[in-house]
């Protein structure tokens, strides 16, 4: 076995618990701002289609899941 020296470097100190929480804050966020994009449909009555036509965001885009 040879004798060197190892090299320790830190983490940023994100645990997986920290980006297990950020991950379900960012999929509540995304939850709330499709449900004010359902709710501005509705609103005025619009389809994704017509939403698509006033915004230029493709219609399957609008209320996508990744």
């Amino acid at each position: 076995m040879k004798s060197e020296k190892l090299e320790v470097t830190r983490g940023a100190g994100m645990s997986s618990a920290t980006w297990s929480m950020r991950m379900r804050t960012f999929e509540q966020f995304k939850a709330i701002l499709a449900a004010a994009i359902i709710k501005a449909l509705d609103r005025d009555g619009l389809s994704v289609r017509a939403a698509h036509s006033r915004t230029g965001i493709a219609a399957a885009r609008l209320l996508a899941h990744p």
